[in-house]
């Protein structure tokens, strides 16, 4: 099930974290399950890779793990990399180095993303400026790491279906999930109740602390 394959990137992904001093991407060269498939190996010198007039060079400070990257991984997910592929469609970098032609973004920004299947799980990369969009560097790494996907899913399954309004009712099943709490968030922000469902199954610490932060928040 993804939620165990997840534990299996995770202590990749740890691996990968441990050894933040060398240039390390987490890469699959074939389709299948990520605990066969995908490999550690040294990356590209970032600092010595020639940076186009209109690329950025940037130094990726956090990337998450979405099931879309599982699936991307698997094979099962509509958009498909060339192999040999860097894992991770989301993440925040920092710009180090900015083409001579680049005007919008500048050495210190923040930036993410803005199409996936960039490959984040490594820690430098060098692309065209146009691939990524700026972001506030005031917030947590955390949040900005993950605003790409799930946030942006919550807000159309709240616009794209129905015309709520203030005072309607949402039911949704995940509630504990990313985007589940983005839902009662935005949700909340408009004055749109929720009423989240859960999986009853194995409840792992991260889900009671989940449910326990909504409560307080007074937003389930």
């Amino acid at each position: 099930m993804w939620w165990r394959t997840h534990a299996s990137l995770r202590f990749a992904m740890r691996t990968f974290a441990t050894q933040a001093s060398e240039d390390i991407e987490v890469v699959y060269r074939r389709y299948g399950s990520p605990t066969a498939v995908l490999e550690a190996r040294k990356g590209a010198d970032a600092t010595a890779e020639a940076c186009g007039p209109l690329d950025v060079a940037v130094r990726w400070l956090a990337a998450p793990i979405n099931p879309a990257d599982v699936n991307m991984i698997q094979g099962t997910y509509p958009i498909k990399p060339e192999l040999p592929a860097i894992g991770g469609n989301e993440g925040v970098a920092v710009v180090e180095r900015a083409g001579a032609e680049v005007q919008s973004l500048q050495e210190g920004d923040w930036v993410i993303p803005r199409a996936p299947g960039m490959g984040t799980w490594r820690k430098h990369s060098v692309h065209n400026y146009q691939h990524f969009m700026r972001v506030p560097s005031d917030l947590p790494v955390s949040q900005v790491a993950t605003a790409s996907i799930n946030p942006c899913t919550a807000l159309r399954l709240l616009t794209d279906f129905a015309e709520l309004k203030e005072g309607d009712v949402v039911v949704q099943n995940g509630g504990n999930s990313s985007v589940g709490r983005c839902v009662i968030q935005l949700a909340a922000a408009r004055g749109i109740k929720t009423v989240n469902l859960v999986r009853e199954r194995y409840v792992h610490p991260h889900v009671v602390a989940a449910e326990i932060q909504m409560d307080m928040l007074c937003l389930w």
